[in-house]
Parts: C-alpha cells; sequence; structure tokens
C-alpha cells in the first residue's frame, strides 16, 4: 500500500499512514492505549460535570408525579 517493505507486515495504519510491522509494534499499542485512557477520562469527566449540574439544580431530588 504505501510502497515500503516492512518485516512480518501487519497492516497499514491510516492513522499513521505508514504500516504496522515488527518495529514499530510498541509505538502503535501505547498509541492505542494512550487513545483509550484519553477517552475513558473524558467520558468521566463529562458524567462528573454532569452530575455536578444535576445535584446543584437539585434535578434528582424533584418529584415526577
Amino acid at each position: 500500500m504505501c510502497n515500503k517493505c516492512i518485516e512480518k507486515h501487519d497492516h497499514h495504519s491510516v492513522w499513521f499512514d505508514k504500516c504496522i510491522g515488527v518495529n514499530n509494534y510498541r509505538y502503535y499499542l501505547a498509541f492505542i492505549i494512550s487513545t483509550t485512557i484519553l477517552s475513558g477520562y473524558i467520558i468521566w469527566l463529562g458524567l462528573h460535570i454532569l452530575t455536578e449540574h444535576a445535584h446543584r439544580n437539585k434535578l434528582f431530588e424533584q418529584d415526577l408525579l
């Protein structure tokens, strides 16, 4: 795909525009792990902000009937 030879070529990454192979597995794995951790943090922060807003406005304490 990129016309470069890589030993034990696994696949071509569209994010890096390079082939993922023997010499760069650790960098690709670090990228995937850091992206997963950052996504989890963003989800946690969003939920934390929403629950704080709900508590501040007493949305959990209102009667629905």
